[in-house]
């Protein structure tokens, strides 16, 4: 009887043993290779050879034949799509959409990105064949940093997010709210606490905003330090 056994770990074993009594032997020391990244075609060959030759079991005679089959490897959907709408993003080709800043700036990027906001695709419905420019009112690095979103689903670690929660709020791009408010209140400080209070403070009273202006006023009134930072900037 020939027993197999794998053996899962940091260090894989796969032990062959000639009936109860035998000695196993450790396929993988054997051939000399490290699952899983050395398995191939090729990795049992030396034991096959052995084998088949008598050299391993002389009183026993196994005809071995090995049969492999190519696995397709399978793709992470999610990543290629973060991938793909990053490279959009970086590259801005074939653009149908000019975005204008309130300092300035222009921010070209497509259309059909921007239709997570139920406000901008109100807004683009208006321009269905003509080139559009329509107008953010806010910065230049607040504004791309929405539209990055819009486009990649993460918030740039550039971009001030008490300046971006009001125009997420006003955009209806609830992920971006939500992102915004975990950083505001991850990053809650001496230094961050005025802004952070200016930024959520038109919008406490709105759904799903109540209870971050909770959780601020809790930790701005544990912390001295935060409490005299903003009496200052009042």
């Amino acid at each position: 009887t020939i027993f197999w056994e794998f053996q899962n770990g940091p260090r894989p074993r796969l032990l062959l043993k000639v009936g109860e009594r035998g000695d196993p032997i450790d396929l993988f020391e054997y051939c000399k290779v490290r699952p899983p990244h050395q398995l191939c075609e090729g990795t049992f060959k030396p034991f096959i050879r052995d084998v088949s030759a008598g050299m391993m079991f002389p009183k026993l005679r196994i005809r071995c034949t090995l049969v492999t089959r190519r696995v397709r490897p399978c793709i992470d959907s999610e990543a290629f799509t973060a991938r793909a709408n990053r490279l959009i993003w970086e590259q801005r080709k074939y653009t149908d959409l000019v975005v204008k800043t309130n300092d300035g700036h222009k921010v070209c990027c497509h259309r059909a990105f921007l239709l997570t906001s139920p406000v901008f695709a109100v807004e683009l419905e208006r321009w269905v064949k003509e080139p559009v420019e329509i107008s953010v009112d806010g910065c230049h690095s607040v504004v791309e940093g929405m539209l990055e979103f819009l486009y990649t689903g993460q918030l740039s670690s550039q971009v001030d997010a008490a300046a971006v929660l009001p125009l997420a709020h006003r955009y209806q791009i609830d992920d971006l709210t939500s992102a915004a408010l975990r950083r505001l209140l991850d990053a809650l400080g001496p230094a961050t606490i005025a802004a952070a209070a200016r930024a959520l403070r038109p919008l406490r009273e709105e759904e799903g905003l109540r209870q971050a202006w909770a959780e601020l006023c809790r930790r701005a009134g544990q912390e001295p330090s935060i409490v005299e930072a903003l009496a200052l900037a009042v």
